[in-house]
């Protein structure tokens, strides 16, 4: 089947069609967004020793991430819109010179201040993967969406795991600075190689930046298949973040007493979900997202469950742990598959509605996971956890399963 979004475009060698097959553009754009994505997670394991260097006190570099994951919002929220009126290839372009100054401007930043403005930039242009994913889902057609938009969902979390280890070895052996030069030539590489891979899109119809803007408020108001995926994603993300914020804080009490860094590697097991990826998209393609995302809700709520086993046996840490991780990533993929082909033209405005609105349910998930084990312990979040992910399992029984049996 030839997906009709696809065919404002067209690959080098061939139709859109032809294009979208290729497993060469397909993993291109993971690694593309593997890559980048680590940008966001730099400063991390790299505040000790920016502290030491630019002689600042830790409390003050620990606004960094903060300043992160503010900057990131705001990029998807002002500049991932506007894939929907310009062609990517530009956008990329232009995204990815920004980046690359902005990584330069922080490997040479002589004060915190500095650093922090750069860090803004940094993160906001962080956003190549949010550009790329509504692409990716017109280019795969409907028999290969699931499958691709969950690979590219699994390396978005390898990245993510794998950037705090790279660029703090690299942070060690040569400094924080070399860090972000490290960063600079593989984003420089990875975009490059990504911009001329991509299939040439035909010209769009013009918009203007505003009207971009007041659209989002109205495709939430329009799309009940958008405010489902909200709903029933931040539901999830609500649950990850509720023990994600916390979990750090069990480990390294009673009766583990971990360190701190020990802690740290079971964020690792995020690598083994992200390995299912493969599976998890081909379930997709094959009997459809609502499927999919009921599954991955029992998932999480089978996680909470492990969880809290966990307080006194390790291995249901990992298997919750583990759990997890499958359940917000298969989540994310079968929504996101969704959602992108309601309205193609549309995409990566309907991404960011999406996105902002999940990432807000996440922010409350571990400001209330954390208030609530500092109230009634570990117990409390894993209850609440159950709480919060049976709920959007019900959501979705009466919202999905039981008003349609049919992918949407």
């Amino acid at each position: 089947m030839t997906n009709p979004a696809s065919a404002d475009m067209q690959g080098p060698g061939g139709s859109a069609g032809e294009a979208g097959a290729s497993p060469l553009i397909v993993g291109v754009i993971s690694l593309c967004a593997g890559i980048t994505v680590s940008n966001l997670y730099l400063t991390q394991p790299l505040l000790p020793l920016v502290a030491e260097s630019l002689k600042v006190s830790p409390s003050q570099v620990g606004f960094l991430p903060t300043i992160g994951q503010i900057g990131y919002a705001l990029g998807i929220l002002l500049i991932v819109p506007l894939g929907d009126v310009l062609r990517r290839r530009g956008l990329l372009v232009f995204v990815l010179t920004g980046l690359l100054l902005s990584l330069a401007g922080a490997a040479l930043a002589p004060t915190l201040g500095v650093l922090m403005v750069a860090t803004l930039f940094v993160s906001s242009l962080t956003i190549l993967p949010q550009i790329l994913i509504p692409l990716a889902s017109q280019i795969a057609g409907n028999e290969h969406r699931g499958r691709v938009l969950a690979i590219i969902g699994a390396m978005l979390t390898c990245g993510l795991f794998a950037s705090r280890s790279l660029y703090g070895q690299v942070g060690d052996a040569f400094g924080w600075r070399a860090s972000y030069v490290v960063a600079a030539v593989l984003s420089a590489i990875i975009g490059a190689i990504t911009i001329s891979a991509l299939p040439k899109e035909k010209s769009k119809e013009g918009e203007t930046y505003t009207g971009l803007l007041r659209s989002l408020p109205t495709l939430l108001a329009e799309e009940p298949t958008l405010r489902k995926a909200c709903l029933l994603q931040g539901s999830i993300f609500a649950t990850f973040n509720m023990f994600w914020t916390t979990i750090v804080f069990m480990l390294t009490e009673s009766p583990y007493g971990f360190s701190t860094g020990t802690a740290g590697l079971f964020g690792l097991l995020g690598l083994v979900s992200a390995m299912t990826a493969p599976f998890v998209g081909g379930f997709i393609d094959r009997r459809g997202p609502v499927a999919t995302l009921g599954i991955c809700l029992l998932i999480t709520i089978g996680s909470a469950v492990a969880f809290f086993v966990g307080q006194t046996l390790l291995a249901a840490v990992i298997v919750g742990v583990v759990l997890l991780g499958i359940g917000v990533q298969g989540g994310m993929s079968a929504n996101q598959t969704r959602i992108l082909t309601i309205r193609p033209e549309a995409g990566s405005r309907m991404n960011t509605v999406f996105l902002v609105l999940i990432f807000a349910c996440g922010a409350a998930g571990g400001a209330v996971g954390s208030a609530l084990y500092h109230a009634g312990g570990w117990p409390l979040v894993c209850i609440s956890g159950v709480c919060v992910s049976t709920s959007g399992f019900v959501a979705w029984l009466f919202l999905d399963y039981g008003g349609s049996r049919k992918p949407v």
